[in-house]
């Protein structure tokens, strides 16, 4: 039996409904099709809002003999860095993955003693309002970062990846589970993303801080908790395993050139993730 036989793959006459016009033909839209639409208006509206400053972290001198009272603290742009992404040459040597470290302000006391200093970062309006981070969305409960993050993406390569994934194989699992349950797994897969990406971050922040450990472990993501996550690519990767479980020997093109089936593509990503995971890679907490 092959792919398009399955009846969950086969296209489904409308049903019911009356009218024409394009507000019946959204009424008709699949859930999937949403997702991909809400996705690509998120990524283009989010373009044309202000960019934000946003406070990534606060850190106090550790000279300090007593933590001073931050309710007297005033961050005066005493030294503020220039707005402009870091290059790998001008990285911090003690921060290596802070690429996305965009400037620090000090903070001073009324008397004018230095006691830290903030990290900031410009960001785009709604990736300041649903970026998740450990802190943010798990500590500070912002509950709504954990669906809103789903939503987000960093650039138009990563939002056309996770688009076509969803395209060519989200169709096929909605029709199998129903647009309900399908919407359900979907936000369940991007959720428990980031339940795993809190998971081994605070694993890599107590390997550091009670056990002294200077070096990657593997597995675990040493990640600043404010560290921003976006990208549908939990929910995406749980689409496409779905696919997989429903139609294993399904052909598909990589790359849209090289034929192989559906299972071992699914299988190839996985492993791909856990390599990076593991070895520490540029985006092992993505992955």
């Amino acid at each position: 039996m092959g792919i398009h036989d399955r009846h969950y793959v086969r296209d489904q006459p409308p049903r019911g409904g009356s009218g024409s016009g394009p507000m019946r033909s959204m009424r008709m839209w699949s859930v999937n099709t949403w997702l991909i639409v809400i996705c690509v208006a998120v990524f283009l509206i989010d373009g044309f809002l202000p960019l934000q400053t946003v406070e990534m972290a606060v850190h106090l001198n550790p000279d300090l003999t007593q933590e001073p009272d931050l309710s007297a603290v005033v961050g005066g742009p005493v030294e503020v860095l220039v707005w402009a992404p870091l290059t790998r040459g001008s990285r911090p040597a003690d921060h290596p993955q802070r690429e996305w470290l965009l400037g620090k302000q000090q903070l001073l006391t009324p008397q004018g003693q230095v006691v830290g200093w903030r990290e900031l970062r410009k960001m785009r309006s709604l990736q300041s309002m649903l970026h998740f981070s450990t802190r943010r969305g798990f500590f500070e409960v912002h509950f709504w970062r954990f669906i809103g993050f789903q939503f987000l993406h960093a650039n138009f390569g990563h939002l056309l990846v996770n688009m076509i994934v969803l395209y060519f194989f989200g169709g096929m699992v909605e029709r199998y589970l129903g647009s309900k349950r399908y919407l359900a797994f979907y936000l369940l897969c991007g959720l428990f993303g980031a339940l795993m990406y809190t998971l081994l971050n605070i694993g890599g922040y107590v390997a550091a801080e009670f056990f002294g450990v200077t070096k990657a472990i593997p597995g675990l993501l040493f990640n600043d908790f404010y560290k921003p996550l976006i990208g549908a690519s939990a929910g995406v990767f749980g689409v496409l395993m779905a696919g997989a479980y429903l139609a294993p020997k399904a052909t598909v093109l990589l790359f849209f050139i090289i034929p192989m089936q559906l299972r071992t593509l699914a299988y190839g990503l996985l492993a791909f993730a856990l390599i990076m995971i593991i070895t520490g890679g540029k985006n092992a907490g993505g992955e």
